[in-house]
């Protein structure tokens, strides 16, 4: 990096990476596969070069948001197992085909028009089924009175013509989550998957091959939930959000960089800062005039009389919550961690 440059910069350990897969990997049932999601440019970590590392241990899938993702993956020489996770159109089921990309179905409608369309180029698509036990976003509904609809459709998809429903999966909302409602949700939506799979097959005669459901949550929280292959996202980089760190008992950074390492799952990625500047604020102690820092309108008065203050030259960018920063993060001075205050 140019020193003219070294404003912020973020560091990523690919050897963080893949001890982290080999952890995960290592706890795994006999026989179990692993899905490495790495949309969204792999969470930010570089999709292309996690990609090539997961392949290069053996990871067994990957799962990324979109075509234009997995396209890159195959241009940069990515050949394993790809699932697109999110809607793919239709017109491009022979672009899915030719470059091997297994697709992701949310309803016989979608399903219909894919079949269609490999019916016309007389080949056939690889498809995963979704299903909606709880998420409530993408996925064939099933829940309560859609039971039975939800089977037949789930059905109907499989047997189109042109397609191959080689796996089935859900998506745990609260499986992070701390609280015997969490866990009740999770179990259920657990239970509803299980119930959906059993009756395609003994209604529809339809046997997946790959069954799964374990996001970062369940594969931390509810092992026996691995079934036939996890599909860890964060927990795969580290990182976990500040209700599962509390979750596991951890209040500050170190004390869950502690409860990381001993769960040997290691952080990734370190971001760097210089310091633009150091200063004294101090209250006008005669007057009780208070002093107000940044935006937020922090008041020194209600802290502490005098403060020193380092400002680093970072700046938080759409998408990081204030508060999930403040409560979780801190920065280390050196070997001195001590508070975050966003301005």
């Amino acid at each position: 990096m140019n020193d003219l440059q070294k404003r912020t910069w973020a560091e990523i350990s690919l050897d963080n990476i893949r001890h982290n897969y080999r952890a995960i990997r290592a706890s795994l049932p006999a026989g179990c596969r692993f899905l490495g999601v790495v949309k969204a440019d792999a969470y930010g970590h570089g999709a292309l070069t996690v990609s090539r590392l997961l392949q290069e241990e053996g990871a067994d899938y990957l799962a990324v948001s979109c075509l234009d993702e997995a396209l890159e993956l195959r241009q940069g020489g990515v050949t394993m197992p790809i699932l697109i996770l999110g809607h793919t159109p239709p017109e491009y089921t022979g672009t899915l085909i030719a470059m091997g990309i297994t697709q992701t179905v949310t309803c016989l409608a979608k399903a219909v028009e894919y079949s269609a369309e490999a019916a016309k180029l007389g080949r056939d698509l690889k498809i995963h089924i979704k299903l909606d036990t709880g998420m409530s976003r993408l996925g064939f509904l099933c829940a309560g009175g859609y039971f039975d609809e939800g089977v037949q459709n789930v059905i109907d998809s499989c047997r189109l013509p042109g397609l191959i429903p080689e796996g089935v999966y859900t998506h745990f909302a609260v499986s992070d989550e701390p609280g015997a409602d969490c866990r009740d949700y999770t179990l259920g939506q657990f239970r509803l998957f299980m119930d959906m799979i059993r009756a395609v097959k003994e209604r529809g005669g339809i046997d997946f091959a790959i069954r799964h459901c374990a996001n970062s949550g369940a594969v931390a929280n509810y092992p026996e939930m691995a079934l036939d292959m996890v599909r860890p996202g964060l927990l795969l980089y580290g990182v976990l959000w500040g209700k599962f760190i509390r979750l596991n008992g951890a209040q500050t950074l170190p004390e869950y960089l502690e409860m990381r390492y001993s769960a040997k799952i290691r952080p990734v990625i370190a971001v760097t800062s210089v310091i633009g500047m150091c200063g004294i604020l101090a209250n006008n102690i005669v007057s009780c005039v208070s002093s107000i820092v940044g935006y937020t309108g922090w008041n020194t008065t209600v802290v502490t009389l005098v403060i020193f203050l380092v400002i680093i030259t970072f700046t938080f960018i759409s998408g990081l919550w204030a508060a999930t920063i403040t409560d979780f993060f801190q920065v280390c001075l050196g070997v001195v961690a001590v508070p975050l205050m966003l301005t």
